[in-house]
């Protein structure tokens, strides 16, 4: 996630055009898929992280477009290993 949002405030500050997919872990239907602004993409934990970050940064989601699906989870993710619970920083969470 923090890599993520870096490289999103890297490009907007350096003037580069950016498009950042957001989850679509548990989700099957493409037809769901939307692109609009990062604000637009509601009910997504990666999301909420990515606007909190981006927000620290002093960057608006209403400037960065996204990639995201709308589609409720279909199904369960898989749970954490004991070594991802135990590094989360190593897994993107």
């Amino acid at each position: 996630v923090i890599t993520k949002a870096e490289l999103i405030v890297f490009c907007l500050q350096n003037g580069l055009e950016v498009i950042t997919s957001m989850g679509a872990g548990g989700k099957s239907d493409p037809t769901r898929l939307r692109i609009s602004s990062l604000s637009d993409c509601i009910n997504d934990p990666l999301a909420a992280k990515i606007k909190w970050k981006l927000k620290k940064h002093g960057v608006s989601a209403e400037d960065v477009m996204s990639l995201f699906s709308v589609e409720k989870p279909v199904c369960d993710l898989l749970p954490l290993s004991q070594e991802q619970q135990a590094n989360p920083q190593d897994y993107g969470a």
